[in-house]
């Protein structure tokens, strides 16, 4: 189905459309959450990536940035293909493709970054 707005006015391509109609309802684009902090790998009795892609599909986010504090720290190439791949074997969410890693953050040694 496809759905467009017109002056303020829902228009769908689909004859059976349901129209819903709330007090306060919203209709927008998909958000980007730009500091998630999944578990997997190394924590994933914090959160496992199939549970955080699903909350984050389910509550309109389109787009998500991986936080690097997992065991061990997502900061190379074979680290976040790991990730890719394990989210697009998640069935029901569309944001496999839309993950972004965040560089980690260099320690400090005796207060010297």
């Amino acid at each position: 189905m496809t759905v467009s707005f017109q002056q303020s006015k829902m228009k769908s391509t689909d004859d059976e459309a349901k129209k819903i109609s709330y007090s306060n309802l919203h209709v927008s684009r998909g958000w980007f959450d730009s500091s998630v902090c999944f578990g997997e790998p190394g924590y994933e009795e914090r959160e496992t990536l199939e549970n955080g892609l699903k909350t984050a599909g389910l509550s309109g986010f389109s787009q998500i940035a991986i936080n690097p504090n997992t065991n061990p720290t997502t900061d190379n190439q074979t680290a976040v293909g790991y990730l890719k791949s394990a989210a697009s074997q998640i069935s029901d969410t569309n944001l496999s493709d839309r993950i972004i890693f965040k560089k980690p953050r260099r320690q400090a040694v005796n207060g010297i970054v």
